[in-house]
């Protein structure tokens, strides 16, 4: 079952299974990882390094659909300093961090904790 449309954090959209091997939303490293592994050139949001990760087609555009239901978002996310598009990079990497935790943590107090 893969719906990237619907609401990700609303449990009434995933039917019932009995076995789930893949949850499927992607999470991208913490910083001092991500730095390791990368150079400015992919510090920004949809760079060609980003988009390499994503291994899927308009991912991060997909991704960005989710953020926008649950966060107020720029109206963009390109910059014309290279200052505010890390910022806004970064913006979109605690975004992602904070849905991670935003899943778990509606999954769990809406079927787990009082089923």
């Amino acid at each position: 079952f893969y719906d990237y449309y619907s609401n990700c954090l609303d449990t009434k959209t995933y039917p019932m299974a009995k076995f789930v091997s893949e949850h499927g939303w992607p999470s991208y490293p913490t910083w001092p990882t991500y730095k390791a592994a990368t150079g400015p050139d992919d510090w920004s949001v949809g760079s060609l390094g980003m988009e390499f990760r994503q291994r899927h087609f308009n991912k991060t555009a997909e991704m960005t659909n989710q953020y926008g239901k649950h966060f107020r978002l720029p109206l963009s996310w390109e910059a014309s300093t290279v200052g505010e598009t890390f910022r806004l990079w970064q913006m979109y990497m605690y975004l992602n961090h904070v849905q991670q935790v935003g899943g778990g943590w509606s999954q769990y107090h809406t079927e787990w904790a009082y089923s």
